[in-house]
């Protein structure tokens, strides 16, 4: 309790006060943080119990904060978290322990919370993650006057204050580094779908780079919910190429067509799904709908 007062004394004294207009109660009935906030908003009593022990148990390298705080200072830091988010919980009140060892200025510093509740999943209410691809969280961006050098995402590779070194240093490679690369590029563009020709070229170059469909389907679901449909699709289209035994895989790109009414490959879809998991009912009733769909078109 009394390392907690003087945290509180601390944070008070450093100018970063609460914020009163960001926590509301989410479509889940969580209270959760939304937007940019403070440091001391985690010290609110909805989520003190997890940052204050995720805080008291972290102790950083002392040798890599020591080679850290020579140029920390000329980077910039944002870091998106949801407060309902095991990883974030995990590694954000880290984090901001190890803020507190670099000396970190707090204006090298934005933090925002997003959602994770139907149309505004792992969003801001102001458009805060529009065209910064984040599909995963915590997701922490570090750049340099005004250009991202590199960002960790989820979890570190090794631990925050060694990841944020290699980074500096220009030797890091994030986690989910399909999506990264193709979030980022999709996020430059308006709603507009990749050619056939360059997802085959994606599907090339990514061929080895990932184990899991499930980093992909993420993505698809976060461009989604920002309207971008178009990129969605390309996104899950993609991710069919890259594991085209995977019968789930073309299952979820079949409803994505299918909602959008391009039944005509909504059918091609279904029918790979089928042929590698015909036991599945969920699958043909899909075909079946979408088949009748097409004919009453």
């Amino acid at each position: 309790m009394k390392r907690l007062i003087l945290l509180l004394l601390l944070v008070a004294s450093t100018g970063f006060a609460q914020s009163t207009n960001n926590l509301i109660t989410d479509g889940k009935g969580r209270e959760v943080l939304w937007g940019p906030f403070e440091f001391a908003d985690l010290t609110r009593p909805q989520f003190v119990d997890w940052y204050q022990k995720g805080y008291d148990n972290y102790t950083p390298d002392t040798q890599v904060v020591k080679n850290l705080k020579e140029t920390i200072g000329n980077y910039q830091i944002e870091v998106f978290m949801g407060t309902w988010c095991g990883d974030s919980k995990r590694e954000v009140p880290r984090l901001i322990k190890l803020f507190g060892d670099l000396d970190m200025p707090k204006a090298n510093v934005n933090l925002i919370a997003v959602r994770s509740d139907g149309e505004f999943y792992k969003q801001g209410p102001n458009g805060e993650t529009l065209g910064r691809n984040i599909h995963r969280v915590p997701t922490i961006i570090i750049s340099k006057n005004g250009q991202e050098i590199n960002r960790i995402v989820e979890d570190p590779i090794v631990s925050l204050e060694a990841d944020l070194l290699a980074i500096i240093q220009g030797n890091y490679q994030p986690q989910y580094p399909i999506a990264n690369a193709l979030g980022s590029q999709l996020s430059n563009d308006k709603d507009r779908g990749l050619s056939d020709r360059k997802l085959k070229k994606l599907a090339t170059e990514f061929s080895d780079k990932t184990s899991s469909f499930y980093e992909l389907n993420t993505l698809a679901y976060v461009l989604s919910t920002q309207s971008k449909e178009q990129q969605s699709v390309s996104v899950l289209k993609l991710n069919s190429l890259l594991f085209d035994n995977e019968a789930q895989v073309h299952y979820r790109l079949g409803k994505k067509l299918e909602a959008l009414g391009a039944y005509d490959e909504a059918v091609d879809a279904y029918n790979k799904a089928i042929s590698l998991k015909p036991e599945m009912a969920d699958y043909s009733e899909a075909l079946e709908r979408v088949k009748s769909a097409k004919e009453g078109k």
